[in-house]
C-alpha cells in the first residue's frame, strides 16, 4: 500500500472517531512519531537512541522487511 493510501486511510479512520478521549491517546501516539523528542523522558541512554535514530533512517531508505517477509523467511528456513 503506498504511502499516500496509508495516510488517507488514516485520515478517514481519524474523521470517523467521535470519543475524545480515543483522539487523545492517538494524538498521544501520533506525537511520538512526529516528535522524537516527546520520548525523551524515557529511560534511554545515548547509545539505545543512536540506535533508534539509526533505524528510524534505515526505514527512511526502505532498509527493512515486513513481518510477512520475515515470517515466510523463517518458514523456509524451518523446513530445510
Amino acid at each position: 500500500m503506498s504511502k499516500e493510501t496509508l495516510r488517507k486511510k488514516i485520515h478517514e479512520m481519524v474523521d470517523a472517531i467521535e470519543d475524545e478521549a480515543a483522539l487523545n491517546v492517538l494524538l498521544e501516539d501520533a506525537e511520538v512519531y512526529t516528535k522524537p523528542e516527546a520520548m525523551q523522558n524515557d529511560d534511554l541512554t545515548p547509545e539505545q537512541w543512536a540506535v533508534i535514530e539509526q533505524a528510524r533512517e534505515q526505514i527512511k531508505n526502505g532498509q527493512f522487511k515486513t513481518y510477512a517477509a520475515v515470517k515466510e523467511h523463517f518458514a523456509e528456513w524451518l523446513t530445510k
